[in-house]
């Protein structure tokens, strides 16, 4: 197996799995207490990023065969779109602290590419 399709497809999952923790911490679904209106512009950016479509895309793109050409496309869209949210989640530290660690854990995946 392609070493960059598994990378891609390793990425898609911490994307999702970072989707779904906002979410869950949007609907109280947590033991976690958080700023609600925080996580709300979390989950705003998220969506306004359309976060989940991306995941999906680069699994669907990497399931099988690795595509050299659409791949990095959408892993330069995550670089770009996730210095935004890195910078929301840095600068409200104190509330959103639990989220960092899983964009340190993107950022590390997005800096192998």
């Amino acid at each position: 197996m392609n070493v960059q399709m598994e990378k891609a497809t390793l990425l898609a999952e911490q994307l999702k799995s970072f989707i779904d923790l906002v979410y869950r911490s949007y609907n109280k679904e947590t033991h976690f207490e958080f700023h609600h209106d925080k996580v709300y512009r979390l989950k705003s950016l998220v969506d306004e990023y359309r976060f989940n479509i991306i995941s999906e895309e680069l699994l669907r793109v990497n399931k099988f065969v690795w595509d050299e050409k659409v791949t990095p496309v959408l892993v330069d869209r995550v670089k770009e779109k996730l210095v935004t949210i890195d910078e929301y989640v840095e600068s409200n530290y104190q509330d959103l602290y639990l989220f960092s660690v899983r964009l340190s854990n993107i950022k590390s995946l997005l800096a192998t590419f």
